[in-house]
């Protein structure tokens, strides 16, 4: 658990919850981790399954292929910014806004405040005082409430008389790190300093420790109290809430089953000498390396933006792939060029095995067979029938090797 912990805590604010429930063992939170090379955490996906909800950290492979992977079942909670921003544009613009909620991450650490006069009493209540409450803020409110863990959790509740009439919930997450939730005031009783003297005194009776909150970002007046009462602005986590997706995500309701090929496995018995030989030779680009049921996959693109991705497949069971036609080896995979011959003299000269190049009609089509280092049959072909490539920008920019 030590060297999850130590991979999360380099952004604790962020990952609280995460944290909150690796160390606090809560029953409904598994989570699944990939490794580097190094033998060193690279990504994690985070699930409370009561809650159908995940949390996704790491390169932006895996978090595209989780998200991907899950986006029909579970609400996604606290993704980070530049990761909706910049790698999910295309489908947050498929959506609709209203499923996309923005939260300011505020965090109290120094400089505690003196309350003076201002303390306000309240009780630590338990279970049962938790249900009555829940149940009474429910039918009159319609405010539901987190489900209550005395695990890890204190709920605070100030009376009026018998009448509860604001409450918080204090989370433990890791060490001296508290998170303040479910901060609630009920409606006949706002406006009157209430809310605002139960944070003062929290500040004042948990002063040994950090606390940190989540606040919509819309919500101009509590971000305009938190900070009056000295909390600072960590960063931003996205929300992207399932049961608001179900009518807001057009390709759910789209009656095309597949629209492209998405990925050419290829088997290998050395991961890192198929990747050289293929980024070398062949010109594709690793995107991604890592281990999954025992061995490694290597996930390279090639420069064209729609093109399917080749997936190398490590295995100890490997024979050369070559299907056989009518008696005649066929290959099992065709990729495009622009330019056949110059490709044809290209992988000749850098001592790739090529056959001549064949010509189809009258020259609308041109192909020739190679192997790869591994022996798979391949096939590179040109044909004027082939779509203009769209190259991305970025691919032949800095390497993204893993």
């Amino acid at each position: 658990m030590q060297e999850i912990l130590d991979y999360l805590i380099k952004n604790e604010y962020l990952n609280a919850y995460i944290i909150r429930g690796l160390v606090n063992k809560v029953a409904d939170f598994k989570y699944e981790i990939e490794y580097n090379p190094s033998k060193q955490i690279s990504s994690l996906a985070a699930f409370w399954e009561e809650s159908q909800a995940v949390t996704l950290r790491g390169d932006k492979t895996f978090r595209k292929r989780w998200f991907n992977q899950y986006y029909k079942e579970y609400n996604f909670y606290d993704l980070e910014e530049n990761f909706i921003e910049n790698e999910m544009e295309d489908f947050i613009k498929s959506i609709k806004t209203d499923s996309i909620s923005y939260y300011l991450i505020m965090v109290y650490e120094s400089g505690r405040l003196s309350t003076g006069n201002k303390a306000i009493e309240y009780k630590k209540i338990d279970r049962n005082e938790w249900e009555r409450i829940s149940k009474i803020y429910k039918d009159s409110y319609n405010k539901e409430f987190t489900e209550f863990n005395p695990n890890n959790m204190e709920w605070i509740c100030v009376y009026d008389g018998e009448q509860a009439i604001a409450n918080i919930c204090v989370e433990r997450v890791y060490k001296d790190l508290l998170i303040l939730s479910n901060f609630y005031v009920i409606p006949d009783k706002r406006d009157l300093g209430i809310g605002t003297k139960l944070l003062e005194t929290l500040l004042r009776d948990y002063a040994n420790f950090r606390l940190q909150l989540f606040v919509a970002q819309e919500n101009i007046r509590a971000i305009k109290l938190y900070k009056k009462l000295g909390f600072k602005v960590h960063s931003r986590a996205v929300n992207i809430e399932m049961h608001k997706l179900e009518e807001g995500v057009s390709r759910l309701k789209n009656p095309i089953l597949f629209t492209r090929v998405g990925y050419s496995y290829l088997p290998t018995t050395s991961i890192e000498e198929s990747i050289n030989w293929y980024t070398k030779y062949l010109g594709l680009k690793l995107v991604d390396k890592f281990e999954d049921r025992g061995s490694f996959i290597g996930v390279l693109h090639y420069p064209h933006k729609n093109a399917i991705a080749v997936v190398l497949v490590e295995t100890e069971n490997h024979k050369p792939l070559t299907i056989i036609r009518n008696g005649i080896k066929f290959p099992i995979m065709a990729m495009a060029c622009p330019d056949i011959e110059y490709t044809h003299n290209i992988l000749k000269e850098n001592g790739v095995e090529v056959e001549n190049i064949n010509v189809l009609g009258n020259g609308e089509a041109k192909y020739f067979y190679f192997r790869d280092n591994e022996g798979n049959f391949l096939e590179a072909a040109w044909s004027i029938w082939d779509l203009e490539d769209e190259i991305k920008e970025d691919f032949f920019k800095s390497d993204d090797a893993i």
